[in-house]
């Protein structure tokens, strides 16, 4: 058999040791390019692929880690590109909105866009412009570029999404059927209350102290302007902080109303002052707890002068659940400062004995309520004559002035389904009700300092109309929802 012949190239490379061991480790080598190929390109397909969590509000200079990319290289950003390109500048811009927002609330300023015949004293029968709703405006476009985007993309089955659906679409039918100005005014305000109640809803929690504070440092100045009021009488017409004219007698003494047009709508603000103060006060201590104690004194104080019986309904009952709480510590963390509402409140009250003893009178009185009831069947008899489409959205009042319609005061029915029916019909009046049913059951589920916040609210919605009628009632209203419906409201406890 005849030998292969290796040439000498070939028999160097196969003899020489050194060769063996470069050749191993070529293909060492090989393998480890191959391993090196196979993770550039999984890091180039992990380039692309983010975490992206629902948008979140944040009024810190921190960026969330969930908003972090995967895998991606530190970006090289210039010192002049980070004020410019922050990713927080909007949410830093929506929580300075709405504590301007709450400041301009009480401005005694308004222009009257619109009017009935003859009614352009009436503000049931006309359509207003304030301060405030430039700030509702600028806020609404926000909501819409921002959120309502990815609300049409992912559209959610919720209960409280078809009712807000179907609450839509029978607000439409009835406009369609009664055209007014009030009707189209009426629709943008609850709009803006929206986006209002949201964006409160998303801040976080250091943006939600910032606008519990102003509520608790405006709600201070009201109830000091209120007081003044009250002793003297009658507003100072210092424009536009305040506004001329007489005051609300009850007895011997007057009932203060700060830059607001009704004592009433006074206690609705003071009341959610009251509420942002308890939350924003509750982890303070020393010298912070003596401020924040002082002002929700103050705050007790005004809400003695507006002489308002819903106020005692609104406070008895909070005033139990917040201080017998013992889950996540409520109670212990509550009670000095209900304690200083309580002692503002029975102290000033005391003072102006006079006009609580009356209200005290009236509501012993056997017709005490007989001029909530002759209200609330004239809003009956106005969803009789129009039982599908109602009389028209914010048109309760016009109606009720036309002629050939039953016969009742110039006044909203003072009851939230009532005037539903009338205005909506009977499909409205069931929505609404639905809707105020399936909030409740969710406010529910969120423990007690919710439950106490919420129900501030509930007495004048029950037995009064300025939460949900009034334009500065909505701003307030959209507030207080979106503070008790607030993500974060367990951390804040």
């Amino acid at each position: 058999m005849k030998a292969e012949r290796a040439t000498p190239g070939a028999r160097n490379s196969a003899l020489d040791p050194r060769r063996r061991t470069a050749r191993r480790d070529g293909g060492r080598a090989g393998e480890k390019g191959h391993l090196a190929m196979v993770g550039i390109a999984w890091a180039a397909l992990s380039h692309r692929r983010r975490v992206r969590p629902p948008i979140a509000l944040s009024s810190r200079g921190r960026v969330p880690m969930e908003s972090v990319m995967v895998n991606a290289p530190t970006p090289t950003v210039r010192p002049a590109q980070v004020s410019a390109h922050r990713p927080d500048a909007p949410a830093t811009r929506v929580a300075r909105a709405l504590c301007l927002l709450v400041a301009t609330i009480p401005l005694a300023v308004g222009w009257v866009l619109w009017a009935a015949p003859g009614a352009a004293d009436d503000y049931n029968r006309r359509v207003t412009f304030a301060p405030f709703d430039f700030v509702v405006i600028a806020m609404l476009a926000f909501w819409i570029r921002g959120f309502v985007g990815t609300r049409i993309a992912r559209p959610s089955r919720s209960v409280g999404s078809l009712l807000a659906v179907a609450f839509v679409l029978v607000y439409l039918v009835s406009f369609s059927a009664h055209p007014s100005w009030r009707g189209l005014d009426y629709a943008l305000r609850l709009m803006g209350g929206v986006a209002i109640a949201d964006l409160v809803r998303r801040l976080d929690v250091d943006a939600l102290r910032r606008l519990c504070t102003t509520l608790t440092a405006v709600g201070a100045v009201e109830s000091l302007l209120a007081i003044a009021q009250s002793v003297r009488g009658q507003g100072f017409a210092l424009y536009p902080f305040d506004q001329a004219g007489p005051l609300f007698a009850f007895g011997d003494t007057h009932a203060g109303r700060g830059g607001l047009s009704h004592p009433y709508h006074l206690a609705v603000f003071l009341l959610l002052s009251a509420f942002a103060a308890i939350v924003g006060g509750r982890h303070s201590e020393h010298i912070e707890r003596r401020v924040w104690m002082i002002a929700i004194a103050v705050i007790g104080a005004g809400l003695a002068v507006t002489f308002s019986r819903s106020v005692v309904l609104a406070l008895a009952p909070t005033t139990v659940v917040w201080c017998m709480a013992h889950r996540e510590n409520i109670g212990r963390a509550v009670r000095p400062l209900m304690a200083a509402l309580l002692i503002g409140l029975i102290a000033t009250g005391a003072i102006f004995a006079s006009g609580w003893t009356t209200r005290a009178q009236q509501s012993t009185n056997t017709s005490a309520d007989r001029g909530r009831v002759a209200l609330a069947q004239a809003g009956l008899r106005l969803a009789a004559d129009a039982p599908f489409t109602g009389v028209g959205p914010a048109r309760y009042v016009i109606a009720l002035a036309e002629p050939g319609a039953p016969d009742g005061e110039l006044l909203p029915s003072h009851n939230l389904v009532v005037q539903a029916a009338a205005e909506l019909g009977v499909f409205g009046a069931v929505i609404v009700g639905a809707l105020a049913l399936w909030f409740a059951r969710r406010l529910t589920r969120r423990g007690a300092l919710v439950i106490g916040g919420a129900w501030l609210l509930v007495p004048f919605v029950l037995l009064d109309s300025y939460p949900y009628v009034f334009p500065t009632g909505l701003a307030i209203a959209s507030l207080w929802i979106g503070l008790v419906g607030h993500r974060d409201m367990r951390s804040l406890t």
